[in-house]
């Protein structure tokens, strides 16, 4: 029996498929937003936002919401290994009328676009719910859902796969995905109550590793240091250096850890060994 019906059925309630869906609600069209998890993510992933996704969000009055959460316009800077200056693109770059990086937190960007679908009449939101089958009948697509009180319908005149790597509408209709991911491992470290306060994100070539540094609003910071060869996320990512309150992850995996990074630890990281465990 079908549940609910609504002009597009869109599987993940992540940045992509809640922006969607108040693009499509500031056109009239009906929605049903069906996320797996019972509530949107609450771990650090992307942190960058570009100009033209500032844009996107101005068309559907947004933006001034989400402005209080970003580092609002930022550069980058390139350096050797052992910190020359290589290259640098302002902080005050701009495009389209807004700027080119500004750094923001997922988790904060996600939670406030949900809050704003929730509002708008045209869409339903729908938490606890694994999208299991999409048949298209050639007048809709019906859309099966598991959910925590069973089974469930869903008609679509469309239905929009924004459900990650991991996709199951993607696999239902056979698209595969393309591209790869990096060929050597790297540890990601998301950091709070950080000393460091530029307003550049700074790319280091070269010995003893490449790494990376990315500003991020108020004072979160981001990490990402190539793993060596012989080195896994793992044997970092669990040292007692990284006991405070961080989330880590890898390339090879998702690890999560209750710590803050010392100071000592990055300078470790930056300077080719591991943290001490």
């Amino acid at each position: 029996m079908v549940e609910h019906s609504c002009d597009v059925a869109i599987v993940g309630a992540g940045p992509t498929g809640l922006s969607l869906a108040l693009f499509l609600a500031a056109q009239g069209v009906r929605t049903a937003v069906i996320e797996q998890e019972a509530e949107t993510v609450v771990q650090p992933r992307a942190v960058t936002l570009d100009d033209e996704s500032l844009r996107a969000f101005a068309t559907v009055g947004v933006l001034e919401a989400i402005r209080p959460l970003l580092l609002y316009g930022y550069g980058t800077r390139f350096y050797t290994g052992d910190g020359r200056k290589l290259a640098e693109v302002s902080a005050n770059a701009t495009r389209f009328g807004y700027p080119c990086r500004s750094g923001f937190s997922q988790p904060e960007l996600v939670s406030l676009l949900a809050r704003r679908a929730k509002d708008s009449a045209q869409t339903t939101l729908l938490f606890n719910g694994a999208a299991l089958s999409a048949v298209d009948r050639g007048e809709d697509v019906l859309l099966e859902v598991s959910g925590s009180s069973g089974e469930s319908s869903i008609s679509a005149r469309y239905v929009v796969g924004c459900d990650g790597a991991n996709s199951t509408v993607r696999s239902q209709i056979g698209v595969t995905l393309d591209g790869s991911s990096h060929a050597q491992p790297w540890l990601i470290v998301d950091t709070i109550n950080s000393p460091d306060d530029a307003r550049y994100s700074r790319f280091f070539c070269g010995d003893p590793r490449p790494y990376v540094v990315v500003p991020g609003k108020g004072s979160r910071m981001r990490y990402e240091f190539m793993l060596l060869p012989g080195e896994t996320a793992a044997e970092i990512s669990t040292c007692r250096s990284y006991s405070g309150c961080c989330r880590v992850g890898a390339s090879s995996g998702t690890l999560t850890s209750s710590g803050l990074p010392s100071i000592a630890s990055i300078r470790a990281l930056r300077s080719g060994g591991a943290a001490d465990a």
